[in-house]
């Protein structure tokens, strides 16, 4: 090879589906009978053999990753602070929750829930002797399981499913089970096909919150999603989603949010029925912990279709509520309570909830997104984004997540590659997959819903966010790169030869940029197989087949073409103004096709404007600008260019 260190890799992805967890009860029937799965839960829930409904209180409190504090502030106060009054008495850091938690747990009839597993692992390292009491008890259930509570529209689907790897390894480790149910109250809107990748999981049920139309979130234009499920002849909260391919789980809404029962101990006011969850008003006040019962039943026990109902008992780094015992049986015992209402109480978890409803499946309606006419039996649900403007913030955050899942997966591709030909000792590939695992470890965490989103504080943002997802990168790169170059290594020098690398899982070839051990950067035409590589003639890859071609026209307009397209430039402005397909001969560009328009918002980082129930945003004319220069670039045969540089005046503002 002319050069045995030049390494080039085609960077393109290849999604490895994994399985989370050990095979259990994989179907949303399970293995065993239903009847048997019910009586079993009710029997451990000490409910009444002649209780028709039951209502399920569930202690969890949303323990976010980081929003306005960083992680370690999040889990015991140790570290940087940027939101100084957000503990308080209420609400407490991830220690403290937990805490409380396991004292709650010395009640045989209390249950709690943890959805993310950084919390608890901190928990574990930082209180071992709790952890232990809270594992003996047998009655704390792992409710997501995932190192944080993800968002499920804007990560990489691989790095999806290593936030739930990375966590179930831990869990494993310290023999904690998962319980197969998802819980991501907190995400702005949904994958209509997310039960494709729940089912990957083997997960059984999930659990959600926000939906177009929800209450939580001010005026939205789109409400047709909520009227649906709060429709009390054809709807309801409990339902089975299935996507596209058939995909299956059981879903529960949370249809007064996640945060419903939070006000049991107070004088708030609540929803007492779906219709004014419908028109997100007016509620009732209560006073008395009976009275918020009394509220939940009414609201949640109308669109429940199974003898079941949720109501989730806490809130943002809420501690456990102490007297939630209590309350339930006071409910039981009371003249007003369940003799008069027929609905018991308990304290349980979405999972017990979660496999209750399923014990009554044909009772479920399914749903999925934009069902085929023909299909009668199926109901249509349509989770939508509910903020929109998250797609648009800190871009940074989005960009570095994929890049460093790119690099990830191929470190582990050439890992394997690597240790195939040099037969590396059992040592050595142990010390590899430690690297691995702490680097998903440190990315993985931006799967959050307030960290991908880009919705958290600047702060936050500059100096946890994008360190981590700067380091992540980092030893993606560096782990990708000493694979590869351990075998490069193994190969014999030969002249004008360059060793090319694909992490994809299909053939593939392409032009790619290639830098020769200088910093002058030119591309080349290679091609590589399938998680392979594959030695290319350097001096052959340097050439094109002569369909790229640049030329100015008379009226000095610049024109590009390959085989696929041709694009004319105007001159003058740098636009943009032509692309015909070749193919079919028409030009298939509407307007201007590099112009930047500026609109007016009004919105934030979740909302973008019109989300406030405006159907357009309104074009900013007062935004002018002028064209700096014009460079081209065509002597290369394999990339001819264009850069077009421009001052636009904004505000008074210059921004090139």
């Amino acid at each position: 090879m002319k050069n045995s260190k030049n390494i080039l890799f085609l960077t393109f992805f290849v999604l490895f589906l994994s399985i989370c967890c050990k095979k259990n009860n994989s179907d949303i029937g399970g293995i065993e009978p239903r009847a048997f799965i019910e009586d079993s839960i009710r029997k451990n829930l000490h409910i009444p053999d002649d209780a028709k409904h039951v209502l399920i209180l569930s202690h969890a409190a949303h323990m976010d990753w980081d929003w306005l504090n960083t992680f370690p502030y999040n889990a015991n106060k140790t570290g940087t602070v940027y939101c100084q009054g957000y503990f308080r008495p209420e609400r407490q850091p991830g220690d403290s929750i937990l805490t409380y938690a396991t004292q709650n747990l010395k009640d045989t009839a209390y249950y709690y829930s943890v959805c993310e597993m950084a919390f608890l692992r901190a928990f574990a390292k930082n209180k071992p002797m709790l952890f232990d009491q809270m594992k003996a008890s047998k009655r704390m259930r792992v409710v997501g399981g995932g190192i944080t509570s993800p968002d499920n529209l804007l990560p990489n689907g691989e790095t999806f499913f290593r936030n739930f790897l990375v966590a179930n390894q831990w869990l494993d480790e310290v023999n904690v089970p998962w319980t197969q149910q998802i819980w991501i109250p907190d995400d702005f809107g949904h994958d209509p096909q997310l039960p494709v990748m729940l089912n990957a999981m083997d997960a059984m049920g999930v659990g959600f919150s926000r939906i177009p139309g929800g209450c939580s979130g001010g005026n939205q234009a789109f409400k047709a999603p909520k009227n649906q499920l709060l429709n009390l002849q054809n709807g309801g909260v409990d339902f089975i989603w299935k996507s596209t391919d058939g995909s299956k789980v059981i879903a529960h809404w949370l249809e007064a949010h996640y945060n419903q029962g939070a006000d049991i101990d107070s004088s708030e006011k609540d929803y007492a029925n779906p219709e004014a969850i419908n028109i997100c008003g007016p509620k009732v006040n209560f006073v008395t912990p009976q009275g918020h019962i009394k509220s939940y039943i009414g609201a949640n026990k109308p669109v429940s279709p199974t003898p079941y109902i949720y109501v989730q008992v806490s809130d943002d780094f809420m501690i456990p509520y102490q007297k939630i015992v209590e309350d339930a049986k006071l409910w039981n015992s009371d003249s007003d309570g369940y003799f008069k209402t027929g609905v018991y109480a308990v304290v349980a978890t979405f999972d017990q909830y979660t496999r209750l409803v399923n014990s009554h499946s044909k009772k479920l309606k399914t749903r999925t997104y934009n069902p085929p006419s023909n299909q009668t039996q199926v109901d249509s649900f349509s989770p939508n984004p509910y903020w929109m403007g998250f797609y648009a913030s800190r871009p940074a955050l989005k960009i570095l997540h994929h890049k460093a899942t790119k690099s990830l997966l191929g470190a582990e591709t050439f890992q394997v590659m690597a240790n195939r030909l040099l037969l590396s000792n059992a040592l050595k590939k142990q010390e590899q997959l430690d690297a691995l695992y702490s680097a998903w470890n440190t990315l993985v965490p931006s799967t959050h819903h307030d960290y991908i989103t880009g919705t958290a504080i600047d702060g936050v943002c500059i100096n946890e966010q994008l360190p981590l997802l700067k380091d992540a990168l980092k030893r993606g790169n560096n782990l990708r790169s000493s694979f590869m170059n351990s075998v490069v290594n193994k190969l014999p020098p030969a002249a004008s030869q360059v060793a090319v690398f694909n992490q994809l899982g299909v053939d593939n070839s392409g032009v790619i940029e290639y830098s020769p051990g200088t910093s002058d950067t030119t591309y080349i035409n290679v091609k590589a197989p399938s998680m392979g590589y594959m030695v290319n003639n350097l001096t052959t890859a340097l050439k094109g087949n002569g369909s790229l071609k640049m030329k100015t026209l008379p009226n000095g307009y610049y024109y590009f073409e390959n085989s696929l397209l041709g694009v004319i430039f105007n001159n003058k402005n740098g636009n943009l103004i032509n692309l015909v397909d070749k193919y079919t001969g028409r030009d298939i560009l509407s307007g201007i096709g590099n112009e930047i328009e500026f609109y007016e918002d009004n919105g934030n980082i979740y909302r973008f404007g019109y989300e406030d129930g405006n159907c357009k945003f309104k074009k900013d004319t007062t935004v002018t600008y002028k064209t700096e220069s014009i460079t081209l670039n065509t002597k290369n045969p394999l990339n001819k260019s264009i850069k077009v540089k421009r001052k636009y005046i904004l505000d008074g503002k210059t921004f090139l």
